[in-house]
């Protein structure tokens, strides 16, 4: 059985490397006609952007592997896909 922690790690990993290169291709772009760097302002906006958009999708996929990474229905309101379990 494959560990929980080493799969979320995992996704935690990707999805801030996917992140990561989201941020880098919108500030790498480039024109057709012409080359437009944006400034280190620019940048920083953009990539405060990335981080503010990317950061809920993030955290609700790890939330959802936390919640669901488990053979069978417990009690702690952890559940298999596709499967219900009932908070008291």
């Amino acid at each position: 059985m494959i560990k929980p922690m080493k799969i979320i790690r995992r996704r935690k990993t990707l999805a801030l490397a996917a992140l990561i290169g989201c941020a880098a291709v919108v500030i790498g772009r480039t024109n057709a006609t012409a080359q437009n760097n944006p400034s280190a302002d620019e940048a920083a906006q953009i990539a405060s952007d990335a981080y503010i958009y990317g950061y809920s999708l993030i955290t609700t996929e790890i939330t959802r592997v936390q919640m669901s990474n488990v053979p069978k229905v417990e009690e702690n309101l952890h559940a298999p896909m596709q499967r219900f379990c009932r908070g008291r």
